[in-house]
């Protein structure tokens, strides 16, 4: 039996007790991640995604801590 256990990771949705890619947020991600290579803070990312009225997965505005929890537990997923 597979459980889900603590906070989805950004990008990705449960469904049926799988990880699944969640199409919208991979775009929000593939946005955050471009920005970081180009050598932008976490708060440059975070204002920019809300200068778009792109909210968080709860509706919030952006926040650079975050960006930066996204974008470290996305570089442990690369390796």
């Amino acid at each position: 039996m597979n459980k889900c256990r603590g906070h989805t990771p950004y990008g990705y949705a449960y469904l049926d007790g799988k990880l699944l890619i969640d199409p919208k947020e991979q775009i929000v991600l593939r946005k955050i991640l471009k920005l970081r290579q180009a050598g932008q803070t976490f708060q440059a990312i975070a204002d920019e995604l809300n200068h778009h009225k792109t909210l968080t997965r709860s509706g919030k505005p952006w926040i650079k801590s975050v960006i930066r929890s996204i974008v470290l537990r996305t570089k442990g997923e690369i390796k």
